[in-house]
Parts: C-alpha cells; sequence; structure tokens
C-alpha cells in the first residue's frame, strides 16, 4: 500500500520541488527493500535519479545495499566507485567516505579480489591521517595478507596496530598468535599470551 501511495502521489507531485519528491521516492524505496525487491529497489533508485534530476546519497546506500542482496559484487564495488568520486570533495557531515571506503573492500572480499582490495589498503594508508581509522585499514590489511597466506607481512600489521594503540591489544591478540602459530612460532606466540 505505501508502495502504491508513493507511486500516485511522485505522479502528483512532478511540479512540485525536488525535496517534496525525495521524499516520496526515499519512502518507495524503503518500502520496496522492505520487502526484499531488490531488483526493483535498483529499478526504482534509477527512476527517482531521472526524476529527481540530480542523486542523493541515499541512492547509493540502497542500490549498494540491494545489489549485496542480490550477491551482484562486482557492481557493488562500481557502485561504491561512483559514491567515492561522486562526494570526492565533498565536506558535509552527512556522508562518511571512510565508511564507503570499507563497503567496497568489502565487496572485493566477497569477489575474492585479494590483490586489489590489498592494493585498495595500501592507496588508503597513504592518505589517511586519522589514527582511529588507520587502525581499521591496518585490520582490513591483516585480513587479507593472511587470506593470501601472506602471515610475516600480517603479523607486521599487528604489530603496527599495536603501537598505534595499545590499549586495543585484545582486540588483535588473538589474531596474531594465530599467525605466530601458522608461522611455527609457538614460542612467542605463549610469551605474547603471558604477556597478556
Amino acid at each position: 500500500e505505501s508502495i502504491q501511495f508513493c507511486t500516485e502521489a511522485i505522479e502528483q507531485v512532478q511540479w512540485e520541488e525536488s525535496l517534496a519528491r525525495l521524499q516520496l521516492w526515499m519512502s518507495k524505496i524503503e518500502a520496496l527493500f522492505g520487502l526484499k525487491k531488490y531488483d526493483e529497489v535498483i529499478l526504482c533508485c534509477n527512476d527517482a535519479k531521472h526524476n529527481l534530476g540530480y542523486v542523493h546519497v541515499w541512492y547509493y546506500r540502497y542500490k549498494y545495499d540491494a545489489l549485496i542482496e542480490l550477491k551482484h559484487f562486482e557492481d557493488a564495488v562500481e557502485c561504491c566507485n561512483d559514491v567515492i568520486e561522486e562526494y570526492s570533495d565533498y565536506t558535509g557531515d552527512d556522508f562518511n567516505t571512510d565508511k564507503w571506503y570499507g563497503y567496497k573492500f568489502g565487496a572485493l572480499i566477497k569477489l575474492k579480489r585479494f590483490e586489489e582490495a590489498l592494493k585498495f589498503c595500501n592507496e588508503r594508508i597513504d592518505e589517511e591521517e586519522d589514527p582511529d581509522q588507520m587502525i581499521e585499514i591496518l585490520f582490513d590489511k591483516c585480513d587479507t595478507l593472511t587470506q593470501l597466506n601472506r602471515f610475516e607481512e600480517a603479523l607486521k600489521c599487528c604489530n603496527e596496530i599495536s603501537e598505534l594503540d595499545p590499549s586495543e591489544d585484545y582486540v588483535w591478540r588473538d589474531q596474531k598468535n594465530k599467525l605466530l602459530k601458522k608461522l611455527g612460532r609457538e614460542e612467542e606466540t605463549e610469551m605474547s599470551n603471558d604477556e597478556s
């Protein structure tokens, strides 16, 4: 009923200001998403973009979520690239670039494109200035290196994390111990446990 109402209302307010139409499109897309009609969500997002004449960040978010639900991970990566490019110079509080970097990383991992994910992490590390965000990226990099069986490099990431924030020791300790075991360095694993 909500979808039908919004569809009819959008037709009736074609000449109204775009904010009124934006709210109706958002309601319609939310309802479609709630009904798990993910193909229709994507179509509706594209229709909204055409109708409104511009792209709002929610367009990307619903489109991305629908693509992930449909397991269209390649398209999800492209969606992330589009939104990162679109908002590259945006400074408003209502948009979080780091969140979208995380979405892109997640889609790359789903595709098992680990080398590309690793390159993406390294690019972000070169640009990142926020220590908290750097820790998140290093976690991602560590996981990716582990997937690639590059355990020594993954271990280096754990050490970098501990240097950035020793208070977060409990978060990375298990990962570090697993890596030490994979490398056959059980003595260091025990030492790490003793220290903890």
